[in-house]
């Protein structure tokens, strides 16, 4: 491979590294889903309860959506290089 080439990696430490990298990604969409899930949660009480919530801050949806984007363009990366 192209990468193998440039870095100068043989294939045992490609191994390694696809392996570190594919739990890295397992860990972080488990984190994502744990998120979305908790949220879909609170936003399930919130509608059934009478009152007025406040909408807050967007912050932890711009984090977690930049954190989206920087996953899917490694993953995009590393199967075009890969």
């Amino acid at each position: 491979m192209l990468a193998d080439f440039v870095f100068g990696r043989s294939n045992f430490a490609l191994g390694q590294d696809r392996i570190r990298w594919t739990a890295y990604y397992v860990l972080v969409g488990l984190a994502l889903i744990g998120a979305a899930a908790a949220r879909f949660v609170r936003t399930g009480q919130r509608l059934d309860d009478e009152e007025t919530h406040p909408a807050g801050s967007l912050r932890a949806e711009l984090i977690l959506s930049a954190v989206l984007a920087v996953v899917v363009a490694r993953i995009s990366v590393w199967l075009m290089l890969g």
